[in-house]
């Protein structure tokens, strides 16, 4: 995504050394990870002049000054593809013709945001703090061709590409790009970067859930492995794909089955806030649930807020489901995240004509995740009770599990996604059993 620019049954014994899990452990590693991270992100401050270059002579920066940024946790810069010339930056989505005179400052009135230029070279939306992707300094809008790390100025006739602070970039020659290589302009060298377009995960994760209901209770499990991503169609809009399998143990002597889901988010940046909607689907034992909602997460910084509203179909029974949920995620570091949920839903299922039986299901959650010592990895942990009203049946599930993520950090993840809640999450843990 753009920035102005991702349960098996088990049997009680089981289940109950499942939650007898070292949670202390847990939770200790969650925390030594991020500081780990955290450790491993800081760098160099310094914040350069930015003079409007359109093909022009470009001003030397600042004694002290290197024109680098900081992004994803680490530094780059815009070089000239052809001379390895270093480029000032400006916001993304910026346009020449807004600048005002103030190097550290710009407006866009497009969308009404501000951007100011942190420290680190960095620039961050005034309002809201959140992070803004650096373009080359003359570019414009019109002149992104949705490829991050690469950069054409029709106006001069440059082109330009993202490389790591620090690394050598290799002056123009006469000596022809090998054969096979994909140089972004003779002479430079391909560099390989982690700042893609495409930013999701691929994970697995086992659920373990404890069901008490008219003084019985039994377990079950849910074993899943899946994934999302996001990537932009334009300045202010992206898609997010999520899909999943997973293999269910409902207990109490029921057969097991598999199930799978998948769905696809679209949404349009309004004011730097994702807007769209969203539509899915989700199959086990031969019964298949389809539905969509409308979505939005509102940036709080250095939190977010997501809402989701939702309406599934199931043709057995004749199934509706309408509900809702909201979600609070804050980052304390930008690979730590914790977060806590609520959700409401409300369903009706008509068994026989003139008999219809209705019940309205509430939901509370905690999760956490984190990158493991600054790698691709993450482990991420998640508890949510769930209560059916009107068969007075509650749930408690337990959710583990490792994830392999590209494209940034988790904040960079929530901004630019995949961020959105898939679509089975959203159906809740009566759908699963």
């Amino acid at each position: 995504m753009i920035n102005e620019t991702p349960s098996q049954g088990i049997s009680s014994r089981l289940f109950l050394k499942l939650l007898r899990l070292p949670m202390g452990a847990f939770v200790g590693l969650l925390l030594f990870s991020s500081a780990s991270r955290v450790a491993a992100q800081s760098a160099p401050a310094g914040s350069a002049t930015l003079p409007l270059s359109m093909g022009a002579a470009t001003p030397s920066p600042a004694p002290g000054h290197d024109d680098c940024f900081e992004w994803q946790g680490k530094r780059w810069k815009w070089i000239d593809s052809k001379t390895g010339e270093t480029i000032k930056t400006a916001p993304l989505g910026s346009s020449p013709k807004d600048f005002n005179g103030d190097f550290d400052h710009w407006s866009n009135p497009r969308n009404g945001r501000n951007y100011v230029k942190l420290p680190n070279g960095s620039w961050v939306d005034s309002k809201t703090g959140e992070t803004i992707r650096a373009a080359p300094l003359g570019s414009s809008p019109e002149d992104f061709n949705g490829d991050f790390d690469h950069w054409s100025n029709p106006r001069n006739g440059r082109n330009y590409v993202l490389v790591p602070c620090g690394e050598a970039e290799k002056q123009a020659s006469n000596t022809p790009t090998p054969k096979g290589a994909t140089s972004p302009s003779a002479g430079v060298q391909p560099v390989s970067t982690s700042s893609s377009s495409i930013n999701g995960y691929f994970g697995a994760e086992y659920g373990g859930y404890s069901m008490h209901s008219n003084g019985m209770s039994w377990t079950s499990g849910v074993a899943s492995l899946g994934g999302a991503f996001a990537f932009p169609i334009d300045l202010s809009s992206s898609v997010q794909w999520d899909g999943d399998y997973s293999r269910l143990h409902a207990g109490q002597g029921a057969p097991n089955a598999n199930a799978w889901d998948g769905d696809v988010h679209y949404d349009c940046k309004s004011v730097g806030i994702p807007v769209g909607g969203f539509v899915g689907g989700f199959s086990s034992n031969g019964t298949s649930t389809w539905g969509g909602g409308l979505e939005v997460i509102a940036p709080l910084n250095p939190c977010s807020w997501e809402t989701q509203l939702v309406y599934a179909h199931t043709d057995k029974y004749s199934t509706g489901l309408w509900g809702g949920r909201t979600e609070l995620r804050c980052f304390p570091t930008d690979d730590l995240r914790l977060s806590a949920s609520f959700g409401a839903q409300h369903t009706s299922s008509t068994y026989a004509p003139g008999f219809t039986y209705t019940d309205n299901i509430y939901s509370v959650g905690l999760d956490a995740e984190a990158r493991l010592f600054n790698s691709p990895w993450c482990v991420f942990g998640e508890y949510e009770h769930t209560h059916f009203r009107a068969s007075g049946m509650n749930a408690d599930g337990f959710i583990v599990g490792l994830r392999f993520s590209f494209g940034g950090t988790l904040k960079d993840r929530e901004t630019q996604g995949p961020a959105f809640t898939n679509f089975a999450h959203l159906l809740g843990v009566g759908y699963k059993f």
